[in-house]
């Protein structure tokens, strides 16, 4: 019998999950309609597999799920019981990869260097989606730092299955006056500190985990003024490869995504923005929610690993 007549008929939804029919329950409330409050877990995961099929609408977007495409990947994903870790988490595009990790089901450790009241916000936000929420502070540019915050990842949470390297720092670094100490502290923060997350990250990681490292379109385009920048980047999609074969034995999934335009630089006057966008052969930015869609993607599929998925509006071409 197929599942949708199983479910008009009012068969139990917990059978067929047991049966192995493919139908898994989500946080409830994760994608539900506010009218839908205080249903039982039956009835939620029911509606959610009448949605899948087509034969009810999909809800309307709340404040912290904001696209169609993070509401069907939350509907597809089951991240319930699992804790991932965001870098750089408090603001930006982290805050929306914290907030979709989230709503797909899992418990947060929301790391931040020096915006803890923006942190404070996101994990009230991310509390709100009924989620666990732990905050870390840490300079990544202090190797002994990264290494004091998974100690104290490890006391508090005592495991990890998804990292979530975000966090960087994005400087105007002219090649005609660049300075080592410029190279160095891009390079520190952008490429250093997401090698010593992974490496210190393994002994919490559950096999099968999944590590995603943020890079940028930056990488292979170029940005003239911004060579360490580039750089670091192009050192993550490296990192990105290296790691994915090393860790492939335990099926941890390395991948990196790169945005194009996905939230403009702090301070960016309109002109540049729109000289930018006529390089875009979609000819618009995209959003933070852009790049937390495709980090749920690469973190769901388990047969994806050392790829670089470019979420650029076709810039790349």
């Amino acid at each position: 019998m197929g599942i949708l007549p199983m479910i008009e008929r009012g068969m139990g939804i917990l059978p067929m999950i047991e049966r192995g029919m493919g139908i898994l329950p989500m946080r409830p409330g994760s994608i539900l309609l506010p009218e839908e409050d205080g249903k039982t877990e039956e009835e939620c995961t029911a509606k959610m597999a009448l949605r899948r099929m087509g034969r009810m609408p999909m809800p309307r977007r709340t404040a912290t799920t904001t696209s169609a495409a993070q509401l069907w990947l939350n509907e597809l994903m089951e991240l319930h019981g699992k804790i991932a870790l965001v870098t750089g988490g408090a603001r930006r595009v982290g805050r929306v990869i914290a907030i979709s990790l989230a709503n797909a089901g899992a418990d947060i450790a929301l790391h931040f260097g020096r915006s803890q009241a923006d942190a404070e916000r996101t994990a009230d936000e991310l509390r709100a989606t009924g989620a666990r929420v732990e905050l870390f502070q840490a300079d990544l540019a202090d190797p002994g730092a990264i290494a004091g915050m998974f100690a104290d990842m490890a006391a508090r949470l005592g495991r990890l299955d998804v990292l979530v390297n975000n966090a960087a720092v994005y400087h105007h670094t002219p090649i005609e006056t660049l300075t080592a100490e410029q190279w160095d502290a891009e390079m520190a923060v952008n490429a250093r500190a997401p090698a010593l997350c992974i490496r210190h990250a393994l002994p919490l990681l559950a096999d099968g985990g999944a590590i995603v490292n943020i890079a940028d379109i930056a990488a292979e385009k170029g940005w003239p003024g911004y060579p360490a920048y580039c750089a670091s980047k192009a050192a993550v999609i490296a990192l990105t490869k290296s790691t994915a074969k090393a860790l492939a034995e335990r099926n941890i999934r390395v991948n990196a995504v790169s945005p194009g335009v996905a939230i403009w630089a702090e301070g960016r006057p309109d002109e540049n923005h729109q000289a930018v966008l006529a390089q875009v052969p979609m000819r618009r930015p995209g959003s933070p929610e852009d790049i937390a869609a495709a980090v749920l993607f690469v973190i769901g599929n388990d047969y994806i690993t050392a790829q670089n998925l470019r979420v650029d509006g076709g810039w790349q071409m």
